[in-house]
């Protein structure tokens, strides 16, 4: 018998995921109601979001049975060969890289979050123009 089984059963998202996904339709409807604008997209918008993405993952990986595959798998023992043919100069510059990265990133955060701090001071019909 075979270990795919061509109809699973339906998976439900966990209610903490469906509650983001409601608040985040509720903050795009009440960001275009009302007589006062307020931002157009704001912290916890994104924040939801992301947080619905992230929960989202793992339900995505575990139905698919990418772990059971990749645990058949002898992925040891081919890190090792592989980690075993490349030179200690490659290993040191992919170090390098990651600082570089980490810095890049940091950097990234700080100007975004300065731009987020002047885009929260305009008036919505300042960033609907800009957009």
């Amino acid at each position: 018998s075979s270990h795919f089984h061509h109809s699973a059963p339906a998976r439900r998202w966990p209610e903490a995921a469906m509650a983001r996904l409601a608040a985040f339709l509720a903050l795009g409807a009440m960001s275009t109601a009302g007589a006062e604008m307020a931002p157009v997209i704001t912290t916890d918008l994104l924040q939801g979001t992301y947080d619905l993405l992230r929960d989202a993952w793992p339900m995505a990986y575990a139905a698919s049975g990418a772990g059971a595959l990749a645990a058949r798998l002898p992925l040891d023992a081919a890190w090792g060969a592989a980690e075993d043919a490349v030179p200690p100069a490659a290993w040191k510059a992919v170090a390098e890289a990651e600082a570089a990265r980490v810095q890049v990133t940091a950097l990234a955060v700080d100007v975004l979050g300065r731009a987020h701090e002047h885009a929260d001071r305009l008036p919505p019909q300042g960033i609907s123009t800009l957009l």
